[in-house]
């Protein structure tokens, strides 16, 4: 039940009880499609994970946890709570990341890591939607030259292909982005401005400029060679 709820980005059951009788109270609603495709991204040992998406739920309201937070939530002792916050953050895989303050303590504090604040987006309460970094960069791009491609973002963010797709499709999902070319998936599949793409932004391109390239793909001409 935990896992199915906080799968979709709902909170978990809450339970109360009189001492006769106990009560699941489950919130409905639409799935919070940010979290949805997110966790459907998971490995398949992560996917299913009470702890992994007790741990996630939390994370996209609050910027830190630690041990003796997630403890009561995962149902699990402070030390084995920490040993699955080790888990999470294991190097290759990682889901979250010990603050630069705890990295060396025996008990740290964990955060999201980069990639998953970047794919979960306006699914994070805490993230700064008007001043956000990656929005900002896409947007210049976008308002300079007319488009840009998944291939572009994943070099400019140094991100794996799935991630620079969220952070298009949830561009697309809030009225910024919009498709621009007829192919529909793959790393070339352009995206233009859309219905809310910020205003007071002027596209600039040079005469003869291919609109579906995007300033880190065209070739603006042979570099002069060095001695």
């Amino acid at each position: 039940m935990y896992a199915s709820m906080t799968a979709i980005g709902h909170q978990p059951p809450q339970f109360s009880t009189d001492g006769l009788t106990v009560e699941a109270l489950l919130m409905g609603g639409p799935p919070n499609e940010p979290v949805a495709r997110f966790v459907a991204d998971l490995a398949q040992d992560r996917r299913g994970d009470p702890d992994t998406l007790l741990v996630l739920t939390y994370l996209l309201t609050h910027r830190t946890t630690t041990a003796s937070r997630m403890a009561k939530l995962v149902q699990k002792t402070e030390s084995e709570t920490e040993a699955r916050l080790l888990e999470l953050s294991a190097p290759g895989n990682a889901l979250i990341e010990r603050t630069a303050d705890t990295a060396r303590s025996s008990r740290g504090e964990y955060r999201l890591v980069g990639d998953a604040v970047r794919a979960l987006g306006p699914a994070i309460a805490y993230r700064a939607r008007s001043g956000d970094d990656t929005d900002r960069k896409i947007v210049t791009i976008v308002a300079e030259i007319g488009t840009i491609t998944g291939r572009v973002v994943r070099t400019m963010f140094d991100v794996q292909p799935a991630t620079a797709s969220r952070i298009l499709s949830d561009l697309v999902d809030r009225g910024i982005l919009v498709k621009t070319s007829t192919a529909s998936r793959g790393p070339t599949v352009t995206y233009g401005p859309g219905a809310k793409f910020p205003t007071g932004r002027r596209v600039r391109r040079k005469p003869g400029d291919d609109p579906s390239q995007s300033p880190l793909e065209r070739d603006d001409g042979p570099t002069q060679e060095r001695d």
